[in-house]
């Protein structure tokens, strides 16, 4: 459909893309130079085609990412950011074009966009300066996010979550009283956890993060459908297929909940030779197929996972290529394992970070493990962190360092619980110092520091 939302998306994109190169241009050649008029010119072509389709579209700059229609725009704003960083320090967080827009009105919105701060200030804001070189249907400005739009969607995490683990549980009650597996549960899980992640990525890993949890295979379902549909949203697969990709990651490593079940027989799971666990990963595969209405992926992966192990597929056959989904979901459930393995002891990130990418292999690339952690940051969202001035902070935020979190503080250097909110961006530089102004000395265990600790909001 030529209004579709995967064919308006297809050309957000495109013309976010051609908005920096004009930017980049502009700041190297004049105005009236050829190079700086035809990327004017494709830029123009750009905006036309996507009001073609909307009347009106803003596209906001915040966070790291592009944002069209509420929704993050996580692959491309991967590819730009830089770009985004730059908008975001000159005051630029939101966009909007508006139909009836001239070829002119495209030149004087470029020579806007490469003023510095002074000069903007100087003119009278930006939208007074766009006003002074006849930009009519061209706006900028900044985004006011409200205190109570945030509550809400923590809010919306905490009860998301829980209500996954619930429904978890009942499919796992159902498959021990009938023997087969109802899909109807797990795909409403998949929409609800799709739906918070497209408005918001880090909501749900700080409910992860902050949760008591077992060595039960309920939560470990959850967190890797939650890491799974996270890495899926930013690699751009088709929102259509959610549902599939959710199920396979749910149905990942199928014998916790066959065994559970008796659905499985224990049997099935011994040795460790090749032969039995081709018979293992074929039983696993068996129950899948036969289940009504599933989809085709799913028994692909749980064979997968079965057959070839969790590590580097050092047995897969090299003349075959292993499902991307695969991918992703040995990557979330290793992670989610290492995380579950510390836990109970002073968590170190980084020595989960270097044991990831010791799966660098030929099937697990590093792109994919390099920009799993770009999504959830060598400090997850709901990491519990102590800083060099003596602050404890709660980690809330992947920044556009992965290393370095937005990070909301909880007590100050004497530990004294903090009444106000203070926001801290690990990343920031210290002008004197010309180095990081804040480091993380250690991460805590919830545990360690007691829940009170913990804002309500978070809880």
């Amino acid at each position: 459909m030529a209004d579709g939302t995967g064919d308006i998306t297809k050309r957000i994109e495109e013309l976010v893309q051609t908005l920096a190169v004009v930017r980049n241009t502009r700041l190297i050649y004049g105005k009236t130079h050829n190079m700086t008029k035809r990327t004017l010119s494709t830029l123009y072509s750009a905006v036309e085609s996507v009001l073609k389709l909307r009347p009106e579209i803003t596209l906001g700059f915040i966070g790291g990412e592009i944002i069209f229609e509420k929704l993050p725009l996580y692959t491309i704003s991967a590819a730009l950011e830089k770009f985004i960083l730059d908008l975001a320090e000159n005051g630029i967080e939101k966009i909007t074009f508006r139909a009836g827009i001239a070829k002119e009105e495209i030149a004087g919105f470029a020579e806007v966009i490469v003023l510095k701060k002074g000069e903007v200030f100087e003119k009278g804001g930006y939208n007074a300066a766009l006003s002074s070189f006849g930009v009519k249907n061209i706006a900028i400005s900044k985004i006011a996010i409200s205190r109570e739009k945030e509550e809400d969607v923590n809010a919306l995490a905490k009860k998301t979550y829980e209500k996954a683990l619930n429904s978890m549980q009942e499919l796992l009650t159902i498959m021990e009283k009938e023997k087969s597996i109802m899909l109807e549960g797990p795909k409403q899980v998949i929409v609800d956890i799709s739906k918070l992640i497209l408005r918001n990525k880090d909501v749900l890993p700080i409910c992860m993060n902050l949760k008591q949890r077992d060595d039960g295979i309920i939560t470990h379902i959850v967190n890797v459908l939650i890491l799974t549909i996270i890495q899926a949203a930013c690699f751009g697969v088709d929102k259509t297929i959610y549902t599939e990709v959710g199920e396979a990651a749910i149905f990942h490593d199928a014998d916790g909940l066959l065994l559970k079940a008796g659905m499985l027989k224990s049997e099935d799971k011994s040795g460790t030779t090749a032969e039995q666990a081709q018979r293992y990963a074929t039983a696993r595969t068996r129950v899948l197929l036969e289940t009504k209405g599933i989809s085709r992926l799913t028994p692909l992966v749980a064979y997968n996972h079965a057959r070839y192990g969790l590590f580097n597929y050092t047995n897969f056959p090299k003349t075959k290529k292993l499902n991307f989904v695969n991918i992703m979901i040995t990557i979330a459930c290793y992670y989610d394992n290492l995380i579950l393995k510390a836990r109970g002891s002073l968590i170190n990130y980084e020595d989960i970070y270097l044991d990831i990418m010791k799966l660098k292999g030929d099937v697990l690339r590093s792109e994919f493990l390099d920009m799993f952690f770009k999504l959830v940051g060598r400090y997850p969202p709901g990491a519990l962190l102590e800083l060099n001035t003596g602050e404890i902070v709660l980690s809330v935020r992947v920044s556009n360092d992965a290393r370095r979190p937005i990070v909301e503080v909880l007590t100050d250097e004497s530990g004294n619980k903090l009444e106000e909110v203070k926001m801290l961006d690990l990343s920031e530089i210290d002008s004197q110092t010309n180095d990081f102004k804040y480091k993380i000395t250690r991460a805590l265990n919830p545990q360690e520091t007691g829940e009170d600790l913990i804002p309500d909001k978070y809880k």
